[in-house]
């Protein structure tokens, strides 16, 4: 066989070689394949946590080095990814890291950075929105006027003007000076632009301020809106006002019968009246 035909053979078989050699993965076969944000809207000061995840769709193996997350307003309060490892072929990784919202309202994005060891880096900004829009709470129904150790219905609406869902939502009035019927109502979950209606029943003792406390979390994080009522005492133009008419007295022997109409001129209804 001349020298020519031994070149050719090489030249094949180096060429079947490269055909039965596998691919190796690249850093252009690393993909982000989801984000999540959790709570999915933060308020300014909140801790929340940003989760990414990466898919290697290569045929290989990849050497990763660090994962890291590089803050704008949403900044990490940790870097839990000092080195990766390997990332197999065909299977995925998740990254969390606890972040802080460092911000006033807008949106960010803060980078997600995935550095391969061999050369390359995977930058993947992440949305992160920051409303600090609190709960809304205001008094539907109460009474014109208090009067001491007179029971009063105060209807009290909770509202959700934000985004996403408040949870863990509860009401319970606070202050001196007044008893309550229930304590405390709690709500729960309360969607975006949803309302919930609370009652409660009040009985002052003496002119005071009742202050309905509304605590509920976002994500992990609590937080309370207030909302102060003055009780104040005055004439009621609706309470029930009773008086006597067309009294008789005729004598019956040894007695005397008393006769007469008892009416009520209020608005409201009057309960349990005796007539002595």
């Amino acid at each position: 066989m001349g020298t020519g035909h031994h070149g050719l053979l090489l030249v094949l078989l180096i060429t079947v070689c490269l055909l039965a050699s596998p691919a190796a993965a690249g850093p252009e076969d690393v993909t982000v394949t989801s984000v999540a944000v959790d709570p999915v809207v933060l308020m300014q000061d909140d801790s929340g946590t940003i989760t990414v995840v990466v898919q290697n769709n290569g045929p290989t193996p990849v050497q990763v080095g660090r994962a890291r997350l590089y803050g704008d307003g949403v900044v990490p309060v940790s870097e839990p990814y000092p080195s990766v490892g390997v990332i197999g072929a065909g299977t995925g990784r998740t990254f969390s890291f606890a972040v802080r919202a460092d911000a006033p309202d807008g949106t960010y994005y803060p980078v997600f950075h995935l550095d391969f060891r061999e050369n390359g880096t995977l930058r993947y900004p992440v949305p992160v929105r920051v409303d600090d829009t609190p709960l809304s709470v205001t008094v539907a129904q109460r009474p014109e006027t208090f009067s001491p150790g007179r029971e009063a219905a105060i209807t009290v609406n909770v509202g959700n003007p934000r985004p996403n869902a408040a949870s863990g939502v509860q009401v319970t009035p606070q202050g001196t000076g007044f008893t309550v019927t229930p304590a405390g109502v709690f709500i729960g979950n309360l969607a975006p632009d949803g309302s919930r209606a609370v009652h409660f029943n009040l009985t002052p003792a003496g002119e005071t301020n009742v202050t309905f406390h509304v605590a509920w979390r976002n994500g992990l994080n609590t937080h309370t809106t207030d909302l102060a009522l003055p009780v104040s005492f005055g004439e009621d133009k609706r309470r029930a006002d009773l008086f006597a008419s067309n009294i008789e007295v005729v004598p019956e022997g040894d007695i005397y019968r008393a006769t007469g109409d008892v009416a009520n001129a209020g608005l409201e209804s009057a309960r349990s009246v005796l007539v002595t």
